[in-house]
């Protein structure tokens, strides 16, 4: 997930994203790339997941963990611009959602949370889609065909299957943002 992440710049600090990383196991690579002026932070909902990972994290200022709902989170610069991260890590189960409209919200977030031009990578266990249209009905279809046009549009490259992930396989899609409107509508 993190193998496109930019080496370290000393003279242009990154800030990235990490959504839904629950234990922390892509956050402990993520960290591994980091450069020392750069920042991660990382935005988990679940309340026994963000104390984890609070603790887990507190010696190293260079991440900072939010418990807060992606689809209401921003971070705002000094001068109270919205930040826009330089990458964006995420493992929330977009399959498992409850919902089209929780989906939305949190596909626009990352829409609004990247830099144009920059990185997405998404992790989900392998098959769930398929389980998902066997067992959950109309409303699940309609969820998966928004999160695939989603993928479709801003996809950089062919997802990735992860075999060797744990329980499951994994497959990993890397979305790149366009830099500029002409982009999006192309």
């Amino acid at each position: 997930m993190i193998r496109h992440i930019p080496a370290p710049d000393n003279d242009k600090p990154h800030v990235y994203l990490e959504v839904g990383p629950e234990t922390g196991v892509v956050t402990d690579l993520f960290i591994k790339k980091l450069g020392a002026n750069d920042t991660l932070h990382v935005v988990e909902i679940e309340e026994n997941f963000y104390n984890y990972m609070k603790e887990k994290f507190k010696g190293d200022p260079r991440v900072i963990v939010h418990h807060k709902d992606i689809t209401e989170w921003s971070l705002q610069d000094e001068a109270g611009h919205d930040v826009q991260f330089d990458a964006i890590a995420t493992g929330i189960p977009l399959n498992n959602l409850p919902n089209k409209s929780i989906l939305k919200s949190i596909l626009a977030a990352y829409e609004r949370l990247i830099k144009p031009g920059k990185e997405i990578t998404s992790v989900e266990y392998v098959l769930t889609g398929t389980i998902g249209q066997l067992f959950r009905g109309k409303e699940f279809q309609e969820l998966y065909k928004e999160k695939c046009d989603f993928y479709r549009k801003y996809a950089s490259e062919p997802s990735a299957i992860v075999w060797s992930n744990f329980p499951l396989p994994a497959r990993v899609h890397r979305l790149i943002f366009p830099k500029n409107e002409k982009e999006k509508t192309a």
